[in-house]
């Protein structure tokens, strides 16, 4: 049973914390009062009905969708109406929005918000180790070109086979396994794009 909490800045041991400091500690209590909502009950974890309750929620929402997938035909049939998909934005969006206006409260996002800190961007970092310079670009470039001269021939075959899998719809994963020996996966990607075209989200 916790009365309260308190967390120390992480440079406290050995000096006069900062103010950027202070805030991480203070954000953390936040977090634990705002996003996880831990004092809208009290002691949830000794005997509260909260811990039950969000437990019978879950299952219930569970059951639900399993209730909505059965409908559709189980789970092959509701990928074929993608039911699943569209599940899956349509929780993004919601969440989304909810984010922007506020209605889930993401500490230093879009609720005590420090609107003197300094924005952050790449340039701040020094990431020159993570990029390649330009011979070494080129030379993957010419690596890329060669191992495409040397199975132009096998290259078509597997691309064809794949469009023709993707266009009855069978397993692409098998086709893909057997042509990546003699394919680049740009020859794939596009192969793929021609038979099927470009994901789109559902608005």
């Amino acid at each position: 049973n916790a009365n309260s909490l308190h967390t120390n800045s992480r440079d406290e041991a050995f000096g006069t914390p900062t103010e950027d400091t202070v805030r991480d500690a203070v954000a953390i209590q936040l977090i634990l009062a705002k996003e996880y909502g831990w004092l809208r009950n009290e002691n949830p974890l000794q005997g509260s009905f909260v811990a039950e309750f969000l437990t019978n929620e879950v299952e219930e929402r569970v059951l639900r969708i399993f209730e909505e997938m059965h409908s559709r035909g189980g789970v092959l049939g509701a990928l074929e109406v993608n039911y699943q998909r569209n599940r899956i934005q349509d929780e993004g969006m919601i969440y989304e929005h909810r984010k922007h206006t506020g209605e889930t409260p993401i500490v230093g996002v879009n609720t005590f918000t420090d609107p003197e800190s300094e924005s952050v961007s790449a340039d701040d970092f020094d990431i020159e180790v993570t990029r390649s310079d330009v011979t070494e670009k080129k030379m993957v470039i010419a690596r890329n070109e060669e191992f495409k001269s040397e199975n132009v021939k096998k290259a078509e075959e597997g691309i064809q086979k794949l469009k023709d899998a993707a266009r009855r719809g069978d397993n692409l994963f098998e086709v893909m396994m057997e042509i990546v020996e003699h394919c680049t996966v740009g020859q794939v990607t596009q192969a793929l794009f021609e038979s099927g075209g470009k994901f789109r989200r559902n608005m």
